[in-house]
C-alpha cells in the first residue's frame, strides 16, 4: 500500500469590508485549524469566512494536520479596511437590521445570509429575493440613509445575479426623499427589461458587478454612463434603495445580490 504524500500548507484570501473568505489550497491533509490573528477562537472549517471587528492588519496562521501524520503551517498577514458608507452591504443574517422596507412595495420581502447560491465573488452569505412568481406589479424596495459632502464623488457597486426571466428589473436608486421614488430621475442603475437589458419578452441571465453590467445592457439610469460614480450636489442625507420586481409573469428564479458598497473617491 502506497504511503501518503506529506501535507503542505498554502491558503488565498478575498476580502470585501471587514469580512474575508479564506480558501485552503493545502494538499494531503487530514485536519485544519486556522488562527485569525485576532483574539478570537480558532475554527476548523475547510475554507472559512470570517468577520473581523475592526480595520486593521492580522497574521492568519493555518495549521495543518497531513494524512502522512505530519504537522505544518501556513502564516500570512492581511490587511483588512471598511471605507464602505453602507451598512449591512455584506447582507448576512442580522444585516436587516441596516435596510428599512418601503411601506408601498412589500410584495417579496428578501432572505439576508442566503448561501444556496450566490453572485460569482460574493463572500458568505447574500441577499435573495425570492422568484417572483405572483404576476404583474409585484416588487419589493428597501433602503438606508447615508451622508455625502456636496462635490464629492462616490463609487455606488453591488455584485448581482439574476436570472434570464421576463419583464423582469433591479433598480439601484439615489434620492434625497425616502418617501418618493422617481423614475427614472432618481434611478442610478438599472438592468431592466423595458429599458435595454434584453428586450421587453426576455431577458438575459447575468452574474457580475451592475456598475459593469448596466453599461453593457442599455445604460439606464443615470449612473449607468458613469459606471456607478455619483456626484453630491448636496451635503447631508441621501437614501440608496434596492428595488426588485416583475412586471408581468414570472422571474424564473431569484433575485440575488452581495458585496454592496458605496465609498468616497
Amino acid at each position: 500500500m502506497a504511503l501518503a504524500a506529506p501535507a503542505t500548507a498554502s491558503f488565498t484570501t478575498a476580502n470585501f469590508n471587514l469580512q474575508t473568505a479564506f480558501v485552503n489550497t493545502s494538499t494531503a491533509t487530514d485536519s485544519v485549524g486556522w488562527d485569525f490573528g485576532d483574539n478570537t477562537a480558532a475554527v476548523s472549517a475547510l475554507s472559512p469566512v470570517h468577520s473581523y471587528a475592526a480595520a486593521g492588519t492580522y497574521t492568519v496562521t493555518l495549521t495543518v494536520h497531513g494524512l502522512a501524520g505530519n504537522t505544518v503551517t501556513s502564516t500570512q498577514s492581511i490587511t483588512v479596511s471598511n471605507n464602505n458608507l453602507l451598512k449591512g452591504g455584506t447582507f448576512e443574517t442580522g444585516d436587516n437590521q441596516f435596510w428599512t422596507e418601503w411601506a408601498s412595495q412589500k410584495n417579496n420581502p428578501p432572505q439576508y445570509g442566503f448561501t444556496t447560491n450566490s453572485p460569482t465573488g460574493s463572500i458568505g452569505g447574500c441577499l435573495r429575493f425570492p422568484s417572483f412568481s405572483n404576476g404583474a406589479g409585484f416588487n419589493e424596495l428597501i433602503y438606508q440613509p447615508v451622508q455625502v459632502t456636496a462635490g464629492k464623488q462616490y463609487q455606488l457597486s453591488a455584485l448581482v445575479k439574476l436570472p434570464a426571466g421576463k419583464q423582469d428589473y433591479l433598480q439601484l436608486y439615489i434620492t434625497t426623499d425616502p418617501n418618493t421614488w422617481v423614475e427614472p430621475n432618481q434611478t442610478f442603475l438599472s438592468l431592466n427589461a423595458w429599458h435595454g437589458w434584453g428586450t421587453t419578452a426576455l431577458t438575459v441571465a447575468v452574474d457580475g458587478n451592475i456598475a459593469q453590467l448596466v453599461p453593457q445592457y442599455g445604460s439606464y439610469g443615470f449612473g449607468g454612463t458613469t459606471s456607478g460614480v455619483y456626484t453630491a450636489t448636496t451635503t447631508g442625507a441621501i437614501y440608496i434603495g434596492i428595488q426588485a420586481g416583475c412586471y408581468a409573469g414570472a422571474s424564473n428564479g431569484d433575485f440575488l445580490l452581495d458585496n454592496m458598497s458605496f465609498v468616497q473617491l
